[in-house]
């Protein structure tokens, strides 16, 4: 477990000081070596696969509307002949990550506006999937556990974040849910709105107060989470890179939930 001064091997170093210090230490190149297998071990995990599975889908689906848009024509032409290397180009430009981050919010929203329209609230996991604030606050006012677990052993506020509800989460952690809590994989809330790529939601959750050294059952945090796959624009966004770290590096030692 990671204490007050914990954090990544080797960071703050650039690649070729990595690489030289692997040379010259054989204990640090282990310890790299074994963090690396986790690093895989993670993104074979069923939940690593299910974010990615879904940025996949939202990426396709943000593709076909913006296809022809001035800001991004010329974006989702090169991926689609480069792949993975065209778009790391563009996610180490930051007014096109913000600009996109932007258009994929709005998208987001407007496809949690529709669904509102046909998805029937039967409980507080239904209100946390549909956005529903309304339905939350009468949930919590009415006395009901916001920290239930459903049928998959996740909480509504697990759920708020998966489906991207920015507005649910937010009730639930006004109306006292708990952020820390933990999915069958030991996955926090802050867990998956790192794995979903989900700055907003990641934000919101370190000012809450939310444990950024706790570790899932494959002893990641979520700092080491945001950083696995650069396939998440959170691994490139120094912003949020920088609060995991000081949440991790705040965090009392031996500090887990």
């Amino acid at each position: 477990m990671l204490g007050g001064g914990g954090g990544m091997l080797g960071g703050g170093m650039s690649p070729e000081e990595l690489q030289q210090k692997m040379r010259d230490d054989a204990e640090f190149a282990a310890q790299m070596n074994e963090q690396a297998a986790k690093y895989e071990e993670v993104m074979q995990s069923p939940e690593m696969q299910a974010a990615a599975k879904q940025q996949a889908a939202q990426m396709a689906e943000l593709g076909e509307k913006l296809k022809d848009h001035p800001d991004f024509k010329q974006f989702f032409q090169d991926v689609k002949q480069g792949g993975q290397e065209a778009m790391m180009r563009y996610w180490k430009d930051d007014d096109f990550v913000r600009k996109f981050g932007r258009a994929m919010q709005e998208h987001q929203a407007q496809k949690a506006k529709d669904a509102e329209q046909f998805f029937e609230v039967e409980n507080i996991f239904d209100a946390a999937k549909a956005g529903d604030v309304e339905a939350i606050e009468d949930f919590a006012a009415t006395g009901v556990d916001l920290n239930e677990k459903g049928e998959d052993g996740r909480s509504a506020m697990h759920l708020a974040v998966a489906y991207g509800r920015m507005d649910a989460l937010r009730a639930l952690i006004k109306a006292g849910g708990n952020y820390d809590a933990k999915d069958p994989g030991k996955n926090t809330v802050l867990m998956y709105a790192v794995g979903y790529g989900r700055k907003d939601c990641t934000l919101a959750l370190l000012e809450a107060g939310a444990s950024a050294a706790a570790q899932n059952d494959k002893g990641m945090n979520a700092l080491q989470l945001a950083m696995a796959d650069e396939r998440n624009p959170l691994a490139s966004d120094q912003e949020v890179l920088d609060a995991l770290k000081s949440a991790v590096d705040a965090a009392p030692a031996f500090s887990d939930v």
